[in-house]
């Protein structure tokens, strides 16, 4: 009975805190409309003046868009690719180091290299664990031990920002050259392609002998129920047996396994082409609302330094 008591007092309190905050909110808010009214022709210079900048910022040719692809991984390790990928945010354009700009790094023109840059990486999804990609968790909220939403070690999306959507051809081509020239990435794309190679034509010669097992024992004409040759005798009837779950089965592991081996020209291969966001990250009108709501802020709290003006100086003088 305790323990309900504090737990109901306990929730009565952070009723009251709240409301106590609420009725701070709403007081705040009141005297800012105050402000505003009083002072006017400053809250409103200030708003006018943050809706330019935004405009301005937001203008078509500054307009920064996310590109976005998803890279099958051969052989490399997932951990040295995201490394490896993310290392292009560290470059910059302007370096005085030659090897260390991006236009070198990548081998790009300086219109290309227009706003380029977020490089961020995130896991793929596979919910059914049956090796096919469901979702890109670009929220970050899956983890390595989730058995639901599995993340798939040969999968990786890829992400990046431009001013430039026009050039994203020519700059993917350039990213995943700047990924598969990593020494240590061409050593284990080589292994991993002899393995899927072996499995592949294990696979092959798999079929190549349940097809020569089954045929065997289709006979044409009467199944005698008595055999008897030099070896053995043979009592029953013969018949063939299939396991077709078990053959449906193994047929699509191995079309999963072909597609796998098709895919392995490289260590990254982007199983698309990168696709542009046309929903800019600066967008017009998400930026005119944050910049009016800051200008109003910044307006109310001139105005209130203006109105105070007075007490203020009295202060500073004493």
């Amino acid at each position: 009975m305790e323990k309900e008591t504090n737990f109901i007092d306990l929730c009565v309190s952070i009723g009251k805190t709240l409301a106590k905050g609420c009725k701070a909110l709403i007081r705040l808010i009141g005297k800012m409309l105050q402000l505003t009214y009083r002072y006017w022709w400053v809250v409103f210079t200030i708003m006018l003046l943050a809706a330019v900048v935004s405009l301005y910022y937001t203008r078509p040719d500054n307009r920064i868009y996310k590109v976005n692809a998803i890279a099958t991984i051969n052989g490399p390790a997932l951990q040295d690719v995201q490394k490896r990928y993310k290392s292009l945010s560290e470059t910059r354009l302007d370096d005085r180091i030659a090897q260390q700009k991006l236009q070198t790094v990548l081998s790009l023109s300086d219109e290309e290299c227009r706003g380029l840059g977020r490089f961020k990486t995130y896991y793929v999804i596979d919910n059914l664990n049956d090796g096919t990609a469901d979702e890109v968790d670009f929220h970050d909220k899956s983890s390595g031990d989730d058995t639901v939403h599995v993340r798939m070690h040969d999968r990786l999306a890829l992400q990046f920002c431009t001013k430039s959507p026009n050039s994203v051809p020519h700059i993917e081509k350039q990213i995943i050259k700047y990924l598969n020239e990593d020494p240590s990435f061409q050593s284990a794309y080589t292994e991993q392609k002899a393995h899927l190679m072996r499995q592949v034509e294990f696979e092959k010669t798999q079929i190549e002998k349940l097809d020569s097992l089954t045929s065997r024992f289709y006979q044409v004409g009467e199944m005698k129920q008595v055999e008897i040759n030099h070896y053995d005798i043979l009592l029953g009837r013969r018949e063939v047996v299939l396991f077709l779950d078990e053959i449906e089965d193994f047929f699509d592991t191995k079309s999963r396994h072909d597609s796998r081996y098709t895919l392995c020209t490289a260590p990254v291969v982007l199983s698309s082409p990168f696709v542009v966001d046309v929903r800019p990250v600066n967008g017009p009108v998400k930026y005119l609302f944050f910049a009016l709501l800051l200008g109003w802020l910044v307006g109310c709290c001139l105005a209130a330094l203006i109105e105070k003006r007075k007490d203020i100086t009295a202060f500073l003088r004493q």
